[in-house]
């Protein structure tokens, strides 16, 4: 009797609002729990792949991208031969969890290979050095991209004056062979 009282009234509907929301998350509870660890499951799945694949070529690994739900593996992107498509897709094959595997990756010899990406790294380290070396230059207000030598400059500097001197000394590195300036000018 004082519980039906109590659950009579607008405070009851509220009261009664409450306990069907509480059963409800009580409910969903687990199947939260499982849909979390599921995502938990894929997303270690998706790293022991891409690290292992990383063991045929550490360099172009960057450039494959590995998705995984339930055991299905799916490989995608663009690497520069098919003998390293067809090492990567053997190792993904070899990992435990792997269940299917999905090789979408596409052959392109256009894509990057490992020594062009290593240069590309190097040259973007030189650049990053120079403009740290350079009086007046805020390195860290600048973003460096190489792609087999063209350097594209991001970012932001106080003045055209500096622009220029960003410019100049990214022209001044050895192994840049232009430079792509979307720099803005922020006072």
């Amino acid at each position: 009797m004082i519980m039906e009282a109590r659950l009579r009234g607008p405070r009851g509907i509220a009261r009664m609002s409450v306990i069907a929301l509480a059963l409800s998350l009580a409910a969903c509870g687990q199947n939260g729990a499982d849909k979390a660890r599921s995502a938990a499951d894929d997303a270690l799945l998706a790293a022991q792949v891409q690290a292992t694949i990383a063991g045929v070529d550490a360099a172009t690994v960057g450039l494959v991208h590995v998705a995984s739900s339930s055991g299905a593996v799916t490989l995608t992107g663009t690497i520069a031969n098919m003998g390293e498509r067809e090492a990567m897709e053997k190792a993904a094959r070899g990992v435990k969890g792997v269940e299917t595997l999905d090789d979408r990756v596409v052959v392109d010899a256009s894509a990057p290979t490992a020594a062009q990406i290593e240069a590309d790294l190097a040259l973007s380290a030189g650049v990053h050095a120079a403009l740290v070396a350079q009086t007046g230059v805020n390195a860290a207000d600048i973003h460096v991209d190489v792609h087999r030598g063209v350097v594209t400059l991001t970012g932001h500097v106080p003045s055209p004056a500096h622009k220029e001197v960003v410019d100049q000394t990214v022209r001044g590195v050895k192994g840049v062979t232009s430079v792509v300036d979307k720099l803005a000018i922020v006072k």
